[in-house]
């Protein structure tokens, strides 16, 4: 199951709650099995401790006594590839080395159930393709798993079945496709299908101020989606509490799920 939805929905907090870190204040969360989470960088690790005893910790924690730590091992510092960082203290790791010692950890104790929180974004790209290949082949192990993350083709890629939520309530529910498609409509559309004024984070003195944002075609009519090819301009429109010479705007154009493209600058165009 994908979890998807705008920042502060409360897709972290529901992991959490099924975790048992948070209660729900009404209602009752009910799980069968053996439960494995991987929700924030380090959750779990003692800092001034070593990578080996923080397996040994961990291990504990998921529910793995020593006997099957002793026998896997071997596995997770193979999995994590930490290198000569397993007798180092876990304050020294990187924050991907925490990902990838957390999740060797999370992935080896066996769960019925796994949790996953956005984790695998922080690890490299090699390491973040042998965790998709690892929870594949928990998928055919009968193993359930609940991932929350911004990257929707990942989300894709490993859940048959999505749910999107924004401010704490079920928004859609069912197939994958189709739940990641209303969601992309609402990022692109605005909530009301209209095009979006500016708005959302804002940071500057706001001495000069976006009021608004507008794509046009070449007939000059605004239009929110255009075809491959086809040419467009963007109008900006802004405010300014005094005079402004020559001011200079950039625009950047991302991916639904964060990936940068390109970034154009009036000066030079």
């Amino acid at each position: 199951l994908g979890i998807i939805g705008p920042n502060g929905s409360g897709k972290t907090t529901l992991l959490k709650m099924l975790n048992g870190i948070f209660w729900p204040d009404k209602g009752k969360i009910t799980i069968k099995g053996k439960v494995g989470a991987l929700i924030a960088v380090g959750a779990g690790f003692h800092p001034q401790l070593s990578g080996r005893e923080n397996i040994y910790i961990n291990g504990a924690i998921l529910g793995m006594d020593k006997k099957e730590i002793d026998k896997k091992f071997a596995a997770i510092v193979d999995f994590a590839d930490i290198g000569d960082f397993l007798d180092a203290p876990v304050k020294h790791y990187s924050s991907g080395m925490y990902v990838r010692l957390g999740f060797a950890i999370a992935v080896h104790c066996e769960p019925d159930i796994l949790l996953i929180d956005e984790v695998l974004s922080v690890g490299d790209i090699d390491f973040q393709a042998k965790c998709i290949n690892k929870i594949k082949e928990m998928d055919k192990q009968g193993v359930t798993k609940i991932f929350i993350s911004h990257n929707l083709n990942t989300v894709q890629l490993l859940c048959a079945k999505a749910l999107y939520i924004s401010k704490g309530h079920v928004k859609y529910y069912g197939d994958t496709q189709f739940v990641v498609n209303e969601f992309k409509k609402d990022v692109i559309l605005g909530r009301k299908g209209d095009q979006k004024e500016a708005g959302g984070l804002r940071y500057g003195t706001k001495e000069v101020e976006i009021k608004k944002v507008e794509f046009v075609d070449a007939s000059d009519q605004i239009k929110t989606i255009f075809k491959r090819g086809e040419s467009f301009k963007i109008r900006i429109k802004y405010s300014a509490e005094k005079s402004v010479d020559n001011p200079e705007f950039l625009v950047g154009f991302v991916t639904e799920d964060g990936a940068f493209l390109s970034l154009a600058h009036t000066t030079d165009h």
